[in-house]
């Protein structure tokens, strides 16, 4: 797996349009599970990085949609994921704003965990109890 992410990587940085559209189309379906692999969410960041407006709403639908084991929640506090919504919801706010909605609507959940402690920072301080927002790797 981590030979294969970092050929998928590359292609998504420095592949053109074409291969880094079709590279994106392959991966949308898988996209609740692979962001919760230690390798995989790397993939998925270097996705969103890369990927066009249309792609990163496309995220957020798939991202949002996925149940089970890979439901928001889930995603929220995985060690990995966390990550990928992380970058979801700072870099792309336009297309975020269902991904917030449904995030803030779990807020409880994402304050109870570690990791889901790390989304719920980029909610505005006065939503999360305890929060106190500091100056964080995103800061321009």
């Amino acid at each position: 797996m981590i030979r294969r992410s970092f050929v998928v990587q590359h292609v998504l940085e420095h592949g053109g349009l074409c291969w880094r559209s079709r590279t994106i189309q392959k991966l949308t379906p898988s996209l609740p599970s692979l962001a919760m692999h230690r390798f995989g969410s790397r993939v998925v960041q270097q996705a969103i990085t890369h990927g066009s407006e249309d792609d990163c709403r496309g995220f957020v639908a798939t991202l949002i949609a996925a149940e089970g084991q890979y439901s928001l929640k889930q995603l929220a506090t995985n060690h990995y994921s966390n990550f990928v919504l992380e970058q979801l919801l700072h870099a792309h706010h336009g297309e975020a704003s269902e991904l917030q909605e449904r995030l803030l609507s779990i807020l409880p959940q994402l304050t109870a965990s570690e990791f889901g402690f790390r989304v719920a920072k980029h909610f505005d301080s006065g939503a999360v109890p305890g929060l106190v927002q500091t100056d964080d790797e995103f800061s321009d």
